[in-house]
Formats: structure tokens, sequence, C-alpha cells
């Protein structure tokens, strides 16, 4: 895709707002299923990009208005949050397709053969070979939980539990492990998969890839653990890379923040999904550290270098699908959310220093009138700057070719909170003492700024709903999505 292509004003999706393409909304020509109009979330390159390898063979602005008839921030110009979902689940009516039929159906194959092989010589090579099946079939599919299309595939259910299986019959350490994590991961485990700590447990002692150990230490979230092995364990090789970039972002995401960046390899990588998602780690880093500029130099540095690729690099670094902690596919996508998100918190914050006007050097009443303009004038300008705020943070949701859930979740958190943060504010102004003894003129106050507050409240419950409804229906396991539940 020309680079002169993807920066052409494109309509929005958010409802009768159009914006300028932003650099990490990047359109893509591939086959897509509705996951709540965030668009799909992991794309096999069966169907975006090159084809797998074959199966082996079975052989608003404020109201100047008078004190006792203030208006609210019009806010019907302000980007919709709110996703369609109707378009969303008419793209899901696709259902199976016939790449992914095969290639399940070869996986399945090879496996009942390993089963009339049981207790013999020939059971673990068999089973070699149903491993690499059922891996080529997972990267084939779109199996996504839930609601892939491919999952109306005979054997869908089955193929993920069958791959760890087979893996262990092949007495393979490493193809056991690297199953185990996709089995982990929510975005391919079938109901109903069981889930066994002791045997991960057992494969981390045994393996002999230490980017699958330590991505394993990650998936059981034992931060002593995996702070010693990332620290003693070198990245040379692609996945080791990955794996380490996923130790740093499992650190961003704990008490432990600060120091997530002395897991990170130390060189900035040379693949430009590794590099993306190491970027963005950076940004993270600084973030957390307070080094806001320097975060927000390296966010911009991230969408610049993403909107510069040619098509052929994005296509390579969107099509690599890989288990969480790993970076595939949504690593990146969840990189360009991550820039995206932190610019929107620079916003955030330099709209949040914009105080309401002090009450403390009235005198009397009669001043009310001229702090009511002060007070109206601060309102539109704080209500303009975090409108700012909230499309640059909605504007994650409109990431092509699919929006990184996570950040949606993030995002939509934050928004409720700022506009939750705005009406508290507002309604925690107080007056002195001498002011209040006008009861009338405060109490027409009070109910001027309770009603310009009243419509930001309800904004922001929109956002926690939106939040908390992405949050469970993507798996998106975060404590922000606990928090949106409770306060939508």
């Amino acid at each position: 895709m020309p680079a002169t292509a993807r920066r052409l004003t494109h309509r929005s999706r958010t409802k009768g707002h159009s914006t300028r393409r932003p650099p990490g909304s990047v359109s893509w020509p591939c086959r897509v299923w509705g996951l709540g109009a965030l668009g799909a979330f992991a794309l096999a390159s069966t169907h975006c990009g090159p084809q797998p390898p074959a199966a082996p063979a079975s052989n608003a602005a404020a109201s100047s208005a008078p004190a006792t008839a203030a208006a609210a921030p019009d806010s019907s110009s302000a980007p919709s949050i709110e996703p369609d979902f109707d378009a969303a689940q008419a793209e899901q009516a696709a259902g199976c397709s016939e790449p992914c039929k095969a290639l399940i159906s070869a996986a399945d194959v090879i496996a009942k053969q390993v089963s009339g092989l049981s207790g013999t010589a020939g059971e673990a090579a068999f089973a070699k070979k149903a491993t690499t099946a059922a891996e080529v079939a997972w990267r084939g599919c779109l199996l996504r939980q839930p609601g892939a299309p491919d999952g109306a595939c005979e054997g869908s259910q089955a193929l993920v539990p069958s791959w760890v299986q087979q893996a262990k019959l092949a007495k393979d350490p490493d193809s056991e492990l690297y199953a185990q994590l996709v089995l982990r991961d929510p975005r391919w485990r079938p109901e109903g998969a069981t889930i066994d700590d002791t045997r991960l447990g057992v494969l981390i002692k045994e393996a002999k890839n230490p980017a699958l150990v330590l991505a394993a230490l990650v998936v059981l979230r034992d931060p002593r653990k995996v702070w010693a092995y990332a620290n003693k364990m070198k990245a040379t090789d692609t996945l080791a890379i990955a794996a380490r970039i996923g130790a740093s972002a499992y650190f961003s995401d704990s008490d432990m923040a600060r120091e997530a960046v002395g897991v990170l390899p130390a060189a900035e990588p040379k693949e430009v999904r590794l590099q993306l998602a190491w970027i963005a780690q950076m940004a993270r880093a600084d973030f957390a550290r307070g080094n806001i500029a320097s975060a927000l130099k390296h966010a911009e540095r991230l969408l610049e270098r993403w909107s510069e690729l040619d098509e052929h690099t994005q296509r390579e670094a969107l099509t690599r699908k890989e288990p969480y902690p790993l970076i595939g596919r949504e690593g990146v996508v969840g990189a360009v959310g991550v820039a995206k998100y932190l610019q929107a918190e620079g916003l955030r914050l330099a709209a949040e220093k914009l105080k309401a006007p002090s009450t403390a050097s009235l005198k009397s009443s009669d001043q009310l009138q001229d702090y009511y303009k002060s007070f109206t004038a601060w309102l539109k300008e704080r209500n303009a700057a975090l409108e700012e705020a909230t499309s640059a943070y909605v504007s994650i949701i409109e990431i092509q070719p699919i929006a990184p859930a996570r950040w949606v979740v993030e995002a939509m958190r934050r928004v409720g909170e700022m506009w939750r943060d705005f009406a508290l504010e507002m309604k925690g102004i107080k007056f002195p003492a001498a002011v209040e003894k006008d009861t009338v003129s405060v109490k027409n106050l009070r109910k001027a700024i309770a009603d310009s507050a009243a419509p930001l409240g309800q904004r922001a419950q929109k956002s926690f709903a939106v939040c908390a409804n992405t949050g469970k229906r993507e798996h998106v396991a975060m404590d922000s999505v606990e928090v949106c539940e409770k306060a939508r």
C-alpha cells in the first residue's frame, strides 16, 4: 500500500464524525470477522498473506448563560465510543472455510493413526507428525474464541487440546510447552479445556528452549522467577527476543513497571514486529518513570515507523500468530495501541491541569456573577481539552486491520474516569462562609453546576460499560475490566 494512500482522509467508524486517518490506522485487505466491531483479532496466514506450510502426509462547548441556568457542555459532536455490534454480528456468518476444514481433517487423520499405535515403537514418531499437523492447522484457521467462523469446522474445538496431547506423546517438551502456551491463551482456549500448572512446571524443567521457558514463567505469573530467569537469559534469536519483550510487558503491567526495561533486550530489534513492540515498551517504561516527554517521543516514532512501512513489510508483521506473551500479530497492533494510548494520556494530563477558578477570593454573593463567568470560561476550555483526549483514546478502536482489545479496554476505562472526575470536580467546588450566607444565590449556582455535570457522569458510565463489555467479550484479563464493571 503506497504511503500516500495510507494518509488519505477516511470516514471514521465513529458515528457522525470524520477524521484524518491516524498513523496507526492502516487498512488491510484480509478476510475479517466481527469481534464486537473491534475487527478480527487473529487472522491466520491462510487468509492474510502467504499460505502456511502444508500439513505432513498421513504416511463541547459550555454555555455562558446566567448562573441560574447554566447549560451542560455540548457533547453532541463528540465521537461515539459504542462499537457497531449489529454490523459485527453480520460479519460472523461466514462459517467454516474450506482451507481450515482440510487442515483440521489432515491433523485429525494423523492423530487417529497415533492412537492406533499406542504403546508401540512408532507412536512417538507419528505423534511428532501429528504435532506438526496440529500447529499447521492452528496457524491456518480462524479459531479465535469466542465466535470465530472457523470454529464451526468439525473438530475445531478439539484441535488445540489434541495438539498438547500429541506433543506429550511425541516426548518433545519444547513442542508441548509451546502447545501449552497456545492452550492457555484465552484467544484459542476452548470451553472446558484442562489447564495443568503441575505439568507446565515439569515442562519448564525439561524444555531446552529458554525463550519458551521464560514465556511459561510469565504465564504462571511468578515475578521473582521471571525476573531471575530473564536477567540470565541471552536474547540471541527471534523467539528469545520476543520472550524478553513479552516479559518486559508483563512487568509493565505490574507494580514493577519501572523495572520493566531491565528485562528488555538492550539493542533495538531489526525485525519490524519485534521492533515496534520494543519501542512500545521503551515508551511505557519512560511513562512509568514520569519521563512523559520521552515517552511521547517514543510513541510518535513508533506510529511514524508503522505508517512508513510498505505493504509487504506490514503484511509480514501482521501474519505471525503467536501465543501470549510472545510477540505475534496482536503484539504489533498492541504496540500501535500503546503509542496511541500514551498520546491520549499526554492530552489527558494537559487537560487536567486546567483547574477550576478558585473561590477563595470571593467576599460576598455579589461576586458570584463574575465568578460564574470565569467558571463557564474554564468549563468550555476544560471540556474542549477533554474532548480532544477522548478522540485520541477512541482512535484506538479505529486501528486497522484489528483493534488491540486490551488497549481498547484501558482507553475506555480512562475515558470514563476522566469524565467522571470532571463531573466530581465541578460538584465539589466550595464557597467561603461569607458567600454561603446568601443561600438562595449559592443554591442556584450549585444547581447550575450540577446540571452541567450530570451529562458528564452519563458519558462516564457509557465508557465504563464499553470497557467492561469489551473486556469480558474479548477475554481481557485485567483489573480494568473489574473496575469498569463496578463503575458502570
